[in-house]
């Protein structure tokens, strides 16, 4: 050791120091009341990393380095060092910085006797008793000669105190064991178990020891994304074992052998050092288990979870094993003599503290701040039924540390974290044949949004049963048990506990990220089985984005995407991917950055494709999904307030508000004015004011319940922001829940040129046609720029219509395209829109799904039942597969019949009988009417003529009713009523209406289905 390499860390020395004088002051019972005590360092006579001496592991916690020949004296609030002239130049600078806590003596020039004259003794002095048997040398021999020769002072053996300093911690410690703790889960988690299920997927050869070497070096990968200043080591060698007759179930101190890995009980046992801090895990991964082998597993983790719940400040240790072995010897007395001697240890500084060793024969209890590493596990468990010698014997384990708080009214936090239940750690090996038609039945799967994927997965998990090949409809209908079965899991639990009055801290997304409350996958087996090489997945179920790098998927919370673009460059397109960081926008601090302070953030990822579709795709589906996040957060906090308009605050000073130039507003009279968006809203502001028109209009951002932003398209002419609100805006003499900010192209550009098309050439057409285009193109900028600093100004986010995905539907009296969005349903282009939030949705109902008909219709069925159904009338049967698809994405339970049922009738009965009502059971609630056999397509052909459409009166009723604003007149861009009571009847007005509606088909040869099958028209919708 030279002086030039050797650089103390003089703030963590006296950090620790005033730690060891401060738990000397505040647990003297411990320290046996000594005046002072002495800890030897000195060469090793073991070469066990887990045989150090508590004196040698006190060195090095204090000064980083392991100090021979040296020792140290601690007298109240002093520690001397009596080492030789090397070491002495090596500790002058703790002298330097405070000499009153800091002596240092040089035995070449000081005698042992001087030394203890100077320390000044006292009456008891504490010792560490191990250190005359396991430390050597001359040196070390004439110390503990001095100290048995001198009879003025009495020795007593202080190593229980000293154990007890390195196994309670507080402050930067619990940081440390926490860090090491999320570090060793993730060794387990990514690279062993990833490695060991490849190896068993590709069916290789790979030795316990190459699996413990690719551990160690995961981890060493850790020291450079960590601070220089920081240690992140393995605590000990990484334990990999297989095979009958190879377990060593010791708490630490057991070796990865050479032999190569055995396909049956697995264990893996690793353990983290982060600047001198402890955390332990362990796990067992059983492949072709027996029955024996899996009860005895699943008790196993019975006693884990016994120990667990007797982890509490007062209890001793040999009662909490008691406790333990008890239960196995009530469940299965005949795995009582493979019963491990004990269920956990303490452990921080080093790896295992054997003075609290929880077993039988300790009493030692637990107390507030110590860590502990539950350990247990059965020992050669033999299993007749296994035809693999290898197998003939299993060994189980399972381990993890936690932290014990400071009252028993708070459970223990665990610090490793890794699945442990029977089918996470649990495998069966498939014949290839099976795998290849896995295969094509996962890639007919459409109920993920499944980019590019590629996977031959033979290794499954033992609780997946996999059948023939599906088809699209079955994969939709398993998807939707899923959705049925999660239902009554919500319902039963919103059942149990109907207290509203209990309010709960909501924590942010990122704070859920940064505490693990929020999380990808637990492990590699979780990854979605569609997989397809060098191709981006969006998981909406997990809410992540798999990313193929270098060969392999690396998965990606969608909370942590801070933004997404694409970009065209030559021959390829372009996705960039921006990630949060330590900085948010406005000085934010990103929550997980201010968790691991030390850790590195990936700032962007750009992935390049010749396939435009693709990365569109992808685009398209992390926006989706994005956004669907953000809304949800957005309504857990403002859950239940009623949004009131209140008084806009406008921006003022030199910091003008962004402005939206030459825009109209609708409803009301059609005027053209500027929006401008300030502090806590919007403002209309007109050019000039209109008779009967809104003049300025004020919508705050608080009363947003969604904002949209849809471009112009070569289909549609119309560029728009639309929001729909919270509560709605009075406009003249009505109420209205939806309002726009529109340009139209072709108008704009008329202002602009000042005259209308008149072309006379074909190349002046086609000029202008480029003129429109540009304009468009501009019209688009604008519109998007502006929803930009909404966005950021508000704290909304702008949902966009997939126009990809958009349907012909009739939701009032005429057929108009409704798309979905990332949380609605949506018609904008003409007045009135239509907006059905999806979050209210229940269920959702096809109706007249009958085979030889060209259209069918849509029921909406929300969850407060006092709202109307919402229908969508006349969609082409072809885009029935589409709509299911989504409605699964969407997590919507959806039902289908060859009837349109009397909605108003059903939800009255639903009302009246709302105490016994539940809408997911099987006999009481949706399935006992809506999932009947259709045995009724069998029925009479000249039946099914007077049926194809013919809405009940109450359900043409209910449909209206959806939003107010179809109420409005069809003139003058849907006007406010004016002060004249007096119009036209509701009968006459219907009556104009279909004539009106019958010679536009006639003009233009559509006839409905009804029409051209039944040669008679149908029947007219009941009127209001």
């Amino acid at each position: 050791m030279s002086n030039a390499s050797v650089k103390l860390d003089e703030t963590t020395f006296f950090n620790r120091l005033q730690r060891i004088f401060e738990h000397y002051r505040q647990k003297p019972e411990l320290w046996g009341g000594v005046d002072s005590f002495v800890s030897a360092g000195g060469l090793l006579d073991s070469e066990s990393e887990f045989d150090s001496p508590k004196s040698t592991v006190l060195g090095i916690w204090l000064l980083g380095y392991e100090f021979t020949e040296t020792i140290m004296f601690f007298n109240k609030d002093v520690v001397h060092f009596y080492t030789n002239t090397k070491k002495v130049n090596i500790l002058q600078p703790l002298v330097e910085k405070n000499k009153a806590m800091v002596q240092i003596h040089d035995h070449s020039k000081i005698s042992k006797e001087d030394f203890l004259k100077r320390v000044n003794p006292g009456k008891k002095v504490g010792i560490i008793a191990e250190d005359r048997t396991k430390l050597k040398g001359q040196r070390m021999s004439d110390w503990f000669q001095e100290l048995d020769n001198r009879t003025d002072f009495e020795k007593i053996d202080i190593t229980a105190a000293i154990a007890n300093l390195f196994v309670v911690h507080t402050g930067t410690e619990v940081n440390f064991l926490k860090l090491s703790g999320s570090i060793v889960s993730l060794a387990l988690k990514r690279n062993f178990k990833t490695s060991m299920e490849g190896t068993i997927e590709d069916d290789k050869k790979k030795p316990h020891r190459q699996f413990a070497d690719d551990v160690e070096e995961y981890v060493n990968n850790y020291k450079k994304k960590a601070s220089k200043d920081d240690v992140v080591e393995t605590a000990f060698n990484p334990i990999i074992q297989s095979g009958a007759g190879n377990y060593d179930l010791k708490s630490i101190g057991a070796t990865s052998d050479g032999n190569d890995l055995h396909f049956g009980t697995i264990i893996a046992q690793l353990g983290v050092r982060y600047n001198g801090y402890c955390s332990t895990i362990a796990r067992t991964y059983m492949v072709g288990p027996s029955n024996a082998e899996e009860a005895d597993y699943n008790l196993l983790v019975e006693v884990y979870q016994n120990v667990l719940k007797n982890l509490k400040i007062g209890n001793k240790m040999n009662t909490i094993y008691k406790s333990a072995r008890s239960l196995v010897e009530k469940t299965k007395p005949s795995l009582l003599p493979h019963f491990l001697d004990h269920v956990g240890y303490a452990l921080g500084v080093t790896p295992c503290q054997t003075e609290y060793m929880i077993n039988e024969h300790i009493e030692q209890v637990i107390s507030s701040n110590m860590t502990i590493c539950i350990h247990v596990g059965f020992k050669d468990v033999p299993d007749p039924s296994q035809s693999d010698i290898k197998k003939q014997s299993y060994s189980l384990l399972v381990a993890d540390t936690f932290l014990i708080h400071s009252d028993n009214q708070q459970p223990p936090t665990a610090l490793t974290n890794g699945k442990m239940n029977y089918e996470e750690c649990s495998y069966t090996l498939d014949d290839e044949d099976d795998d290849e038609e896995m295969k094509e039945n996962l890639h007919s799967n459409h109920s993920q949004s499944n980019i590019d994927i590629d996977s031959e997965v033979r290794l499954t998990r033992t609780r997946e049963k996999q059948g023939e090949i599906q088809n699209a409809e079955d994969l939709r209908k398993k998807r939707q048990e899923e959705i049925l079965a999660k239902k009554q899991s919500e319902f039963k639990k919103r059942g149990k506990s109907n207290d509203d009055s209990e309010q709960v801290e909501h924590l942010t997304m990122d704070e859920k990220l940064a505490n693990g409350e929020v999380y990808s996958y637990k492990s590699v087996s979780d990854y979605p089985k569609e997989l397809k090489r060098n191709k981006v997945m969006v998981d909406h179920k997990r809410e992540t984005v798999l990313f193929p790098i270098n060969g392999t998927h690396v998965p990606f919370h969608i909370s942590t995407i801070k933004n997404v673009s694409k970009a065209d460059e030559n021959d390829y397109t372009v996705l960039r991917i921006n990630f949060k960081t330590m900085q948010q926008n406005f000085g934010q601090s990103y929550a997980p950055a201010k968790m691991f302070p030390h850790a590195t953030f990936i700032k962007e990822i750009s992935l390049k494709s010749k396939n435009p579709e693709n990365l569109s795709t992808a685009l398209r589906l992390i926006q989706e999904s994005r956004k669907r996040v953000t809304q949800r957060e957005r309504d857990i906090h403002t859950h239940g307030e009623e949004v009131q308009q209140g008084d806009l605050i406008l921006t003022r000073g030199a910091n003008k508000p962004a402005r939206l130039p030459d825009v109209y507003i609708r409803p009301g009279k059609k005027q053209i004015g500027t929006l401008e968006c300030h502090e806590n809203g919007l403002r209309f502001v007109p050019q000039r004011e209109v008779k009967g028109s809104t003049g300025k209009q004020d919508i705050l951002f608080s009363n947003i319940k969604h904002a949209f932003f849809q471009s112009a398209t070569n289909k549609d002419i119309v560029v728009l922001l639309s929001f729909h609100l919270h509560s709605p805006l009075m406009i003249g003499k009505k109420t209205f829940l939806d309002i726009q900010f529109y340009t139209e192209v072709v108008e704009e550009y008329h202002n602009i040129t000042g005259r209308f098309r008149q072309s006379t050439s074909e190349m002046e057409s086609m000029e202008e046609e480029r003129r429109e285009r540009a304009l468009k193109n501009k019209l688009n900028r604008e519109f998007k720029a502006f929803s930009n600093k909404v966005e950021e100004k508000g704290n909304l986010e702008f949902e966009s219509p997939y126009r990809d995905l958009e349907f012909a539907g009739t939701p009032y009296r005429s057929s108009v395209m409704l798309a979905p969005t990332v949380n609605c349903l949506v018609s904008l282009s003409e007045y009135p829109v239509f907006v059905l939030p999806l979050d209210e949705v229940e269920i959702v109902n096809f109706e007249r799904i009958k085979l030889g008909l060209k259209n069918f219709d849509i029921v909406f069925v929300l969850k407060d039942y006092n709202k109307p159904v919402v229908s969508v009338n006349i969609i082409p049967i072809q885009k029935l597969d589409d709509i299911k698809n989504w409605l699964n994405q969407m997590e919507i339970k959806y039902f289908e019949g060859v009837a349109n049922l009397a909605w108003a009738n059903i939800l009255k009965t639903i009302r009246d009988d709302r105490a016994n009502w539940d809408p997911w059971s099987a006999d009481k609630g949706w399935n006992s009417f809506l999932n009947l056999d259709d045995g009724q397509d069998d029925d009479d052909p000249e039946d099914n003529e007077e049926d194809d459409y013919n809405p009940s009166e109450d359900d043409g009723d209910e449909s209206e009713d959806y939003n107010s604003e179809q109420d409005t007149d069809d003139d003058d861009e849907y006007a406010v009523d004016d002060d004249s009571d007096e119009g036209v009847d509701w009968d006459e007005m219907e009556k104009d209406a279909e004539k009106s509606d019958r010679r536009a088909r006639e003009k233009r040869g559509d006839y409905s289905d009804e029409e051209n099958e039944g040669k008679q028209p149908a029947k007219k919708r009941q009127k209001k």
